[in-house]
């Protein structure tokens, strides 16, 4: 694992409450959306960059980044994606939370979905 890919696993948040992850993308870094979803995928199954399955072997990266990205307009404030790759399952949120339940975990869709609705009732 790199020192940037340690950094990554640094700064992922656990709900054990819950059992996924949480990681919050940075939009003043030069890197795309994609890249902390990937590091977050890699940091849940102990994989590196060199020898774990591209993430466009599940989904097309750029879609990610195109279809989420922070300067759009929203058209619904709840916009999502939720796919799996190397087992997990992740969540992406258009305001850059990233969520992710490790192989194992179930139910981690509707668990973001109604802790989001939760925040947005308070």
């Amino acid at each position: 694992m790199t020192p940037n890919e340690r950094t990554r696993v640094d700064e992922l948040g656990y709900d054990s409450s819950t059992g996924f992850y949480h990681l919050h993308h940075d939009w003043e870094s030069s890197e795309p959306l994609s890249y902390t979803v990937m590091h977050m995928i890699l940091a849940l199954t102990g994989g590196d960059s060199m020898t774990s399955t591209p993430l466009a072997e599940s989904i097309d990266p750029d879609a990610i980044d195109q279809l989420l990205e922070h300067d759009r307009p929203m058209s619904h404030p709840h916009d999502r994606l939720t796919f799996s790759h190397e087992g997990c399952t992740v969540t992406v949120q258009r305001d850059g939370h990233v969520f992710a339940a490790p192989p194992g975990v179930t139910g981690h869709r509707d668990l973001v979905g109604s802790e989001r609705d939760e925040q947005n009732n308070d």
